[in-house]
């Protein structure tokens, strides 16, 4: 396994990656600035807390409820605080799974112009999702993954020829996973 092009096997290339999770894991009881700090003190190669944690607020536009505890925020909030500590120690590459998971349409769209944002400024970005239509929108490289194997990888555009006359991308997906899309298209042909 590579990141940002080096292997693993040691715990410097760990420090290149930001994790967010699907259900953010963040202390309830902690304002949004309280969680952030945390976070920050226990983040390989951080070493101002309190700058890192001014730069998470930021990024996040987080700063106007900075104060507040995680148990009065919404879904689409805490999920921005879970995106915030994700980024705390400054990653090459953010992964991200399901990150819009429970968020109304407005929020998604406020989710996904901070990602855009993150990728637009030079990280890399991986996220696991299950919406095709939004990794369509948001992704340059897709991968579907079935039974713990790449069955599929390459552009939107490929994966959308995959479903057919109508190119539609979930038919594309179930023909992959069931084992009926052109062998032509499929990861490794």
């Amino acid at each position: 396994v590579a990141v940002v092009g080096e292997a693993v096997d040691q715990a410097p290339e760990l420090d290149a990656l930001g994790w967010v999770p699907q259900r953010p894991a963040l202390y309830e009881r902690l304002t949004i600035t309280e969680n952030l700090r945390l976070f920050a003190g226990l983040a390989p190669g951080v070493t101002d807390a309190a700058a890192a944690t001014e730069r998470a607020l930021d990024f996040a536009d987080l700063r106007e409820r900075a104060d507040q505890r995680l148990d009065r925020l919404s879904g689409g909030w805490r999920q921005r605080v879970s995106l915030a500590i994700g980024l705390i120690g400054d990653p090459r590459c953010l992964l991200l799974d399901e990150p819009h998971t429970a968020l109304d349409p407005p929020q998604r769209i406020e989710l996904w112009g901070l990602i855009d944002r993150l990728a637009d400024d030079g990280h890399g970005v991986v996220i696991t999702t299950h919406e095709l239509h939004s990794a369509e929108r948001h992704a340059d490289r897709v991968v579907v993954l079935s039974g713990g194997r790449i069955a599929f990888e390459g552009s939107t555009d490929e994966l959308r020829a995959l479903g057919g006359d109508h190119a539609d991308l979930d038919l594309a997906f179930a023909r992959i996973v069931a084992g009926t899309a052109s062998p032509s298209t499929k990861a490794g042909a």
